[in-house]
């Protein structure tokens, strides 16, 4: 998406992702370091995103450790890439030509966006830079798209569509297309005896659309038309395309029986291409081997997975290879951030799935490429009765001693469940401690991996953390680095 964005937008963009690639403080040096601006030039950054979209986003910061961005409750961070792109001139010219607004009037990009000649020259150059390696041209003289593979370009505008808002979001003007085109699918599913995921049928209903729009203008697929889809004799798929309307015009996209065709034609190859993938091999052998990792890291068994959904997802991921093979993911930024939800929220999880990613044979090293996206679909498939697995898998075993009273180790109890979640899991404690440990501790000394005391009386043990009576951030955060090493070294075991 960078490319449709102004440099400082961009730098912004980046600061965003690198702020929440993880919910660690990162310093003003780190930040600018990486991002490669001045220190005065982030802070500016920063006071703009926090002043423009303060209903979303919150900025902490601490004196010599540095900032960290939050999100307000009821918000996501997606929201600021869809403004970003709904703002765009790019995507604006791009969305207008595609649904021909500028038909019938020479003038409509300077009157609706108050741009000069120059400025439109320029934006079309920058347009036409980026879609070159798709094998389109946006024709200046006549404001309109030139292209070499129709189905790629129908793959090029389904997938803008999806960029450019939720992906279960459609304008209000679209919103019965939007019924039509999931009636459209289920038939075809019915015909190819194929069953889409309900992510993969949200997906599917905006390239529907874009195909609709595109047969309308007498942009086919063949150039003879003469081929014919075997769906275009039946009465119920003639006529839900005959449904689709115009939001300008009111009038039936389609209107005769060549554009419904083709539009057909489009789905048929869709569905077909889709079906082979998903009954492939390779899609299963896939699945296969990333679930085995996955289930071997996280300690427990295979069929934790739904392995039928995930081929279909992987099985979708060969289609767009062999179909659309640039640089555009299937879901977009909508991966990356769910990606990193999953990361901070259950990190253990995150862990295993990346790793086994790494780990895949050579062949398939490639699937790397769409971990973000297949990041979701793992933890998706993920059986809910199992579901523990990804919270308490590889808790570290922790004790918990005091010479002070009862009520100091609850209290110390209570600070570390809240302050590392699901990563300690605290197997007991002890209290007015004042000399070694008893029989009846010994047991539990033993199985514990770690030791958390204010004393010295268990120095004989090399797993032990002293802490003071009251134990500040920074015994804190010295105990979560121990915690997140030991947790690693287990599931790399």
């Amino acid at each position: 998406m960078k490319h449709i964005l102004n440099k400082d937008t961009e730098r912004q963009q980046r600061l965003i992702m690198l702020m929440f690639k993880d919910d660690k403080w990162k310093s003003a040096k780190y930040i600018s370091d990486t991002l490669e601006c001045n220190i005065k030039t982030l802070r500016q950054d920063i006071e703009y995103l926090t002043t423009t979209y303060e209903d979303i986003l919150v900025c902490e910061y601490l004196k010599n450790i540095g900032y960290k961005f939050l999100v307000k409750p009821g918000h996501s961070i997606q929201e600021i890439f869809l403004d970003w792109i709904n703002h765009s001139l790019f995507f604006s010219i791009i969305t207008d030509v595609f649904y021909q607004k500028n038909k019938d009037d020479e003038d409509y990009f300077y009157n609706t966006y108050f741009i000069s000649e120059t400025t439109l020259k320029r934006q079309v150059a920058v347009i036409n830079y980026h879609l070159k390696e798709l094998g389109m041209s946006l024709s200046l003289s006549k404001m309109s798209f030139k292209v070499q593979d129709e189905f790629v370009a129908r793959m090029f505008f389904g997938n803008r569509e999806m960029e450019k808002r939720s992906i279960y979001d459609w304008d209000d003007s679209q919103i019965e297309n939007q019924g039509y085109a999931f009636q459209l699918i289920e038939l075809l599913e019915d015909f190819h005896q194929i069953k889409l995921t309900a992510l993969q049928k949200n997906m599917m209903a905006y390239f529907v659309l874009c195909s609709v729009v595109r047969s309308s203008g007498e942009f086919y697929l063949e150039e003879d038309n003469t081929i014919e889809s075997p769906l275009v004799t039946d009465k119920n798929c003639y006529e839900v395309l005959l449904s689709f309307k115009n939001p300008i015009s009111c009038s039936s996209y389609l209107t005769s029986k060549i554009q419904i065709n083709d539009t057909l034609l489009f789905l048929d190859t869709f569905f077909i291409k889709l079906k082979e993938n998903y009954t492939s091999d390779l899609a299963e052998n896939m699945s296969e081997e990333l679930m085995q990792r996955i289930a071997d890291k996280m300690q427990t068994d295979v069929s934790v997975f739904d392995k039928e959904l995930l081929v279909k997802d992987i099985g979708y991921i060969l289609f767009v290879r062999d179909k659309y093979p640039y640089k555009m993911s299937y879901i977009n930024h909508r991966g990356y951030f769910n990606s990193v939800a999953i990361q901070i929220k259950y990190p253990i999880f995150y862990q295993a799935v990346m790793d086994s990613f790494n780990q895949l044979s050579k062949d398939y090293a490639w699937l790397a490429h769409y971990a973000p996206e297949l990041m979701n679909s793992l933890f998706r498939y993920w059986k809910a009765q199992d579901y523990g697995y990804i919270t308490k898998i590889n808790q570290v075993k922790v004790f918990i001693s005091t010479t002070l009273n009862e009520n100091q180790a609850k209290l110390n109890q209570y600070i570390f469940e809240k302050a590392f979640k699901n990563k300690m899991n605290i197997i007991g404690y002890e209290y007015e401690q004042t000399s070694f440990n008893s029989e009846t501790t010994n047991p539990l000394l033993e199985e514990a991996e770690l030791v958390i005391c204010n004393h010295l009386f268990y120095q004989e043990l090399d797993k032990i953390i002293v802490v003071d009576d009251i134990i500040d951030d920074a015994k804190l955060y010295f105990i979560n680095q121990r915690l997140d090493k030991m947790r690693k070294a287990k599931l790399s075991v």
